[in-house]
């Protein structure tokens, strides 16, 4: 009995140093293989960049954190960029219930968050194995697409134009009447109503501000120069034209003719020339004009198209 438990303890420390034997072997031979494949004179995948006229595809079988070798031939290093990516494994997509029947059509929904820097996205539906699928008791088949997803961000926008403008802040006329009052000549101050113009024509630059979720609507600011050479400001309301055009309503901010300090309508006065140096007072009167686009709205010049992503 003694002989036999003997035998058994030397059989198993036998053992014991044969496993770890091994397994020394294993860990030496694995580490050789981490560090040293690259070197390796056998490359895992050899591709001849100058004779072979066409992209090229490779099955490999690797363990997990397994070191593999592509070799390619007749390149040129200096004039090319090398870039290897991994392609993960599919997930499966939970919010779909899986039927008995796999080809039955269902819904599946892709959600994104739009950013302002993209005017629109492209959405690529690929079969994975490559080739239509058939859907099952009808001759129908599911085929590869592409969408195109024009995107038009809603918030403020804006566009500056050149506008022909028409407004009725025009210079009253004065004139002096000569009477003869106490043997002298003296001469009453008068306003000529029929010299007056009735409306002045002018060139602007608008800046109309509006809103794309109401496209047709903008809030107007400009500025202008009368055939009289004074500056003139308008703020009012436009009708969009198609983002090309705008009609503008509104009031007409400038300066228009006075009368010297200290003198009226029906005043009397001896002096001439009393009215060689007349002064200006700020009025505001209703305007019209029409302008058309020359600088577009700022998102049109952002990058119009997003990347791909894989849903």
């Amino acid at each position: 009995m003694n002989n036999a438990l003997c035998l058994i303890q030397k059989l198993s420390i036998l053992i014991v140093l044969f496993l770890l034997a091994a397994s020394s072997v294993s860990i030496a031979e694995q580490t050789s293989t981490n560090t040293d494949s690259t070197s390796a004179a056998k490359a895992d995948i050899t591709f001849d960049h100058l004779n072979q006229n066409q992209d090229a595809s490779y099955y490999l079988k690797l363990h997990d954190d397994q070191v593999f070798k592509i070799q390619i031939l007749n390149t040129l290093p200096d004039k090319f960029q090398y870039e290897i990516a991994g392609v993960l494994l599919p997930v499966e997509d939970k919010s779909i219930k899986k039927n008995a029947d796999a080809t039955k059509p269902v819904t599946k929904e892709i959600v994104h968050r739009h950013e302002k820097k993209y005017g629109g996205y492209i959405l690529r539906i690929r079969s994975i194995s490559g080739s239509p699928v058939k859907i099952d008791g009808t001759k129908m088949q599911l085929q590869d697409r592409t969408l195109i997803i024009v995107v038009e961000t809603l918030g403020w926008d804006y566009e500056i134009a050149g506008a022909f403008t028409i407004n009725w802040l025009t210079d009253p006329v004065f004139a002096l009447k000569q009477v003869e009052l106490d043997n002298s000549n003296k001469y009453i101050i008068i306003e000529n109503t029929g010299a007056r113009d009735q409306a002045k024509l002018g060139l602007g630059a608008f800046v109309h501000l509006f809103n794309r979720q109401f496209p047709l609507l903008a809030i107007s600011f400009g500025l202008g120069v009368n055939n009289d050479n004074n500056v003139t400001y308008y703020t009012g309301g436009s009708w969009r034209l198609g983002g090309q055009a705008a009609i503008t309503t509104g009031i007409a901010w400038g300066s228009v003719a006075r009368l010297p300090n200290g003198l009226s309508i029906g005043d009397l006065t001896t002096d001439a020339g009393i009215l060689n140096n007349l002064g200006k007072r700020t009025d505001c009167k209703f305007f019209f004009s029409i302008s058309l686009n020359f600088i577009k709205a700022a998102d049109l010049l952002q990058k119009p198209f997003a990347g791909a992503e894989k849903k």
